[in-house]
C-alpha cells in the first residue's frame, strides 16, 4: 500500500526521451493525466528539445 499512497500525495514526474512522433505522442498524453507531471524532455536535436521543453514548461536536455 505505501507506493499507492505516495502516488496519491503527488504526481509522477516523468520525463520523454527521444521526440520522434511517438515520443510527441505520449507527452501529448502524459500531459493530459492529472497523474503525470512532465519534468524533463530530450532529444539529439537540442532545439527540438529545447522548443518542446519550453511549450510543456520543463527542462530540456540533449
Amino acid at each position: 500500500m505505501g507506493a499507492l499512497y505516495k502516488m496519491s500525495e503527488g504526481k509522477l514526474k516523468t520525463a520523454v526521451l527521444g521526440l520522434n512522433d511517438q515520443g510527441r505522442l505520449l507527452l501529448e498524453v502524459a500531459s493530459q493525466i492529472d497523474y503525470f507531471e512532465i519534468a524533463a524532455v530530450a532529444d539529439k536535436d537540442t532545439k527540438l528539445a529545447e522548443s518542446i521543453a519550453a511549450e510543456y514548461e520543463c527542462t530540456a536536455y540533449d
